[in-house]
């Protein structure tokens, strides 16, 4: 039941923790950034304190973008509000052309304040467990909260299947198998969020030449070339 989990308040007495950090969200007609027609990849602008995404959706017909910079809660019990563009655009003044015109192309926006929680020692608790969201909420970062909420699913489903009517222990399986790499990830997304915000410096430069390199593509395989469900069935049977 996502971040706001009534059923993690069973578990633990913990709250959601603040960022810092907006991100505004929005969807762009490609022919008004038709410099991004023919570009059928993820587009990243790094710089300090913010950055920016975007990607074809919807065939190629429209761009969304993603802009993260700092800022301070939503008021209120909100955490997502119909965003301003003309603020989104003045936090971004000067970048790249293509930033200043997804985020000056007219329309509504989303404006969300990013939260995640502490990682949890154990999601579980007799016959409740958690998942996804619920269970290990991370920032957008990694890119990571909804593909682990599948690997989540696919690994409770095995350990379920495999217990041989032990529910007590398919649970402690699952938790095994999940939340060593679950943790990594909210803390990976963390770090990420660190590292895309720097400073111009020698960080910064840094950062730059990896990126430009692609030399750090070799150390997300273990995010990307994980088989949560094959983990699973190769676990013992309980």
């Amino acid at each position: 039941d996502g971040i706001r989990s009534v059923v993690r308040e069973h578990l633990a007495a913990d709250a959601p923790v603040f960022s810092g950090r907006r991100i505004y969200r929005g969807l762009v007609p490609v022919e008004r950034v038709p410099e991004l027609a023919d570009e059928p990849r993820v587009q990243v602008w790094l710089g300090p304190g913010r950055h920016c995404v975007c990607y074809p959706v919807s065939g190629g017909r429209l761009i969304s973008f993603a802009a993260t910079t700092g800022g301070t809660a939503l008021p209120g019990e909100s955490w997502t509000a119909l965003g301003d563009r003309g603020e989104a655009a003045e936090a971004f003044q000067g970048w790249h052309p293509t930033v200043t015109r997804l985020l000056g192309a007219g329309g509504g926006i989303g404006c969300w304040a990013l939260h995640d929680r502490e990682p949890l020692a154990r999601w579980s608790s007799d016959a409740l467990t958690l998942l996804g969201d619920a269970a290990h909420p991370m920032l957008p970062f990694a890119a990571q909260g909804a593909n682990q909420a599948i690997e989540d699913a696919f690994a409770l489903a095995a350990t379920l299947a495999q217990s041989r009517g032990d529910l007590s222990a398919a649970l402690r399986r699952y938790e095994e198998l999940r939340i060593p790499r679950t943790e990594r990830l909210q803390r990976s997304a963390r770090s990420v969020a660190v590292g895309s915000h720097l400073p111009d410096g020698p960080l910064q430069r840094a950062r730059d030449a990896e990126l430009a390199s692609g030399s750090g593509l070799e150390g997300l395989r273990w995010v990307y070339g994980h088989d949560a469900l094959a983990a699973a069935v190769r676990s013992p049977r309980t």
